[in-house]
């Protein structure tokens, strides 16, 4: 009959194998919260720099005096104007400004009255 040699395996045990699977699931899980701060800070700089954007052209228009309905590409920002004469004040505008980012998703808007320093013969 053979003889059975007992020799000693070296392996993990249960316990050590889920401290290990532990201490990976909570790095995974600061890691990821770390990643959905790093974009949400991208995302909200991205949209403030879209709102000042926009609010600068908002008085470049408000000062040129030109009322028409447009979209413009600045700086990869689509900027959408649309301007209504208001029915009982012929020098009136009702304007409504929205910027758009790459994705077409709404980043900022304006609405804003503006009076035209122009007669209303000039505007139309």
């Amino acid at each position: 009959m053979p003889k059975l040699i007992l020799a000693k395996v070296r392996a993990f045990t249960i316990l050590e194998t889920m401290v290990a699977l532990t201490i990976a699931l909570l790095m995974f899980g600061m890691m990821s919260s770390l990643f959905i701060q790093i974009s949400r800070k991208s995302y909200s700089s991205r949209k403030l720099k879209a709102h000042e954007l926009l609010n600068s052209f908002v008085i470049s228009m408000s000062q040129n005096d030109s009322f028409y309905n447009s979209k413009m590409n600045i700086d990869g920002y689509l900027i959408k104007t649309r301007f209504t004469k208001v029915d009982s004040f012929p020098l009136l505008f009702k304007s409504k400004f929205e910027i758009y980012d790459d994705k077409g998703q709404l980043l900022d808007q304006v609405n804003k009255f503006i009076i035209s320093q122009k007669s209303e013969d000039e505007n139309q």
